[in-house]
């Protein structure tokens, strides 16, 4: 686990991380599937997966990527609402919803 000012990401399969993806039904191959398909949608590289959060999954496109170059290379953010929608769980453009409404869940 990374904490840096009350953010805490965790490790996937540690009891905290795997208690993130139950909670929102996913697995660690969801989690690689989805990784996968956002390489292949938006044409970057995951080379190292950092952690998760309750916001979503936070990597890197460098494979030996350590925590002392968060400062000059900048950090991969993919939100749940779209690894749900990389695996079909969601209709396609819910995440440009989610992110047009500031973030906010639609009522």
């Amino acid at each position: 686990m990374v904490k840096r000012k009350g953010y805490r990401v965790h490790a996937i399969d540690s009891p905290t991380g795997q208690a993130v993806l139950a909670a929102r039904g996913l697995s660690a191959a969801d989690l690689v599937q989805a990784i996968t398909e956002f390489e292949k949608r938006e044409r970057r590289r995951v080379g190292t997966v950092i952690g998760i959060t309750n916001d979503g999954l936070f990597g890197a496109k460098r494979p030996d990527w350590h925590p002392n170059q968060c400062r000059t290379e900048p950090l991969l953010f993919i939100p749940w609402v779209q690894v749900l929608e990389y695996l079909g769980r969601v209709p396609e453009g819910t995440t440009g919803e989610f992110l047009k409404s500031g973030g906010k869940p639609q009522s």
